[in-house]
This record gives structure tokens, sequence and C-alpha cells, in this order.
């Protein structure tokens, strides 16, 4: 989140599902003044990220750092597509190590536009955006 904070973003979320971790987040957020910050928005969810429904309506950008296993994956992604319908605009996956990769092009709301190799870690990463209504 704080990387897309030093890239411009002004409204960043993230889900987490631990409790604890979802606490730890908090503190650090805090302690770098960016839960008060009026030119910035850090929204952080605890709970499950298959269950993550309307806030998402808010989000055009969407990153996956070698994401959840498939049961988990498939309804987020389900999930992300709905809120394209609800909210049609320019939406944007970047997902590191896509294992699940054929669940977004299942959905056929995504096309694969951009994929490398991140050389310093040795990790694909495919870069998604929404089809044209």
């Amino acid at each position: 989140m704080l990387t897309f904070l030093d890239y411009g973003f002004t409204k960043v979320g993230g889900v987490e599902y631990s409790e604890q971790l979802y606490c730890e987040a908090e503190k650090n957020f805090e302690r770098l003044h960016l839960n008060s910050c009026e030119d910035l928005q850090v929204e952080l969810i605890q709970g499950d990220a298959a269950k993550v429904t309307q806030e998402l309506d808010h989000y055009n950008w969407f990153y996956f750092f070698d994401p959840f296993e498939r049961q988990i994956f498939e309804p987020v992604i389900f999930n992300l597509c709905s809120s394209y319908q609800r909210k049609p605009r320019n939406m944007t996956l970047i997902c590191i190590n896509p294992r699940y990769y054929d669940v977004i092009e299942k959905c056929g709301m995504f096309s694969l536009t951009n994929q490398f190799c991140a050389a310093t870690r040795q990790k694909v990463v495919n870069i998604y955006i929404t089809e044209k209504l």
C-alpha cells in the first residue's frame, strides 16, 4: 500500500484476513500519520478477501502478490467482475507470480496486456485491463 502511495495514488485499500496482522498494519499507518492525512485515503479491511464486494467499486487498480489459493482467488475475481458490471470503469490487475491466470481469463472481462519477468525477484508479472464495453 505504501508503494502505491509513493507512486502518487491518493486512495489505497488493503484486505487482511489475520486480525493480528490487520492491527499491526493499522498501528504502522498511525505511526506514519497516514490514517489522518487529508490528502490521502487509506482503507484497511479486516476479513475474508473472498467476501469483499461493494468496497471494490471505489478502486481501479488491484495488486496481487503471489495471491491466494484457487478457492479464494476465484470468488475474488468474480467479485471484481461484479464490481465492474455495477460500475463500469477502467480496471487494471497487476499479478505477481500469477498461478491462477486461467481464472482471470475465464471471466472474460480482462485482457492480458503485458507480461514480463521482474529480474530482481525472478517473478512473472502479468498486467490485465478491462475490455471496453
